[in-house]
């Protein structure tokens, strides 16, 4: 959990206007961790990042079930 921590702390300082990025990747290295066991922060963001991908292009953002979403889960 530190090393997430840093990780976040590091890119909101390098990259503050994609702050909303860097907060949906801290959070999903966590729930990914926490979930799996997988403790390579790499491996987790490429999970989390390949599993947003397959979200767009199966368009589940956009069934109606999904209209609860809050706004950040849609982006």
């Amino acid at each position: 959990m530190y090393e997430e921590q840093s990780n976040l702390l590091r890119r909101l300082k390098v990259g503050p206007e994609r702050w909303v990025e860097h907060i949906q990747l801290f959070f999903g290295t966590n729930i990914v961790r926490a979930t799996y066991g997988f403790e390579d922060i790499g491996k987790n963001a490429s999970l989390i990042h390949d599993a947003e991908q397959l979200i767009q292009r199966l368009g589940v953002v956009n069934t109606p079930w999904a209209v609860e979403c809050p706004g950040w889960a849609t982006r």
